[in-house]
C-alpha cells in the first residue's frame, strides 16, 4: 500500500521483544471529492510503525511523508471483554516530501 500524508501526532519509540525498535506515529491523509454538488474533504488517520532499519532521517511533527508498507490487523479483547481489532501500517520504505 502507498500513503501520502502528514505526521499529525507525536512520535514515540516502541521496543519489540527481539530488541528491534520501531518509531510509531499517526499519519493523516486527506482527499477531496464532490458529493451532491459540494466539495467534501475526507480525513483518515493511520497508525504507522517504522522499523529502525528503515529510519534514515529525523522525522518531525507536521512533515509530509510518502510511505510504502504492509497492513497488519491484530485482534485483542478490551476491558469489557469485547473483541476489538487494530490495523497498523508496517513501513517498508518512507520518503520525506517537501
Amino acid at each position: 500500500m502507498f500513503l501520502v500524508g502528514k505526521i499529525s501526532r507525536s512520535l514515540r519509540w516502541y521496543k519489540t521483544g527481539d530488541d528491534d525498535a520501531m518509531l510509531c506515529f499517526v499519519l493523516t491523509t486527506y482527499e477531496t471529492h464532490i458529493q451532491k454538488g459540494k466539495v467534501v474533504e475526507h480525513r483518515e488517520e493511520h497508525a504507522i510503525k517504522l522499523p529502525v532499519k528503515y529510519f534514515e532521517q529525523e522525522l518531525k511533527l507536521g512533515q509530509v511523508l510518502h510511505i510504502e508498507g504492509k497492513l497488519k490487523t491484530t485482534g485483542f479483547f478490551c476491558d469489557q471483554s469485547i473483541r476489538r481489532y487494530k490495523t497498523e501500517v508496517f513501513v517498508v520504505k518512507a520518503t520525506v516530501l517537501g
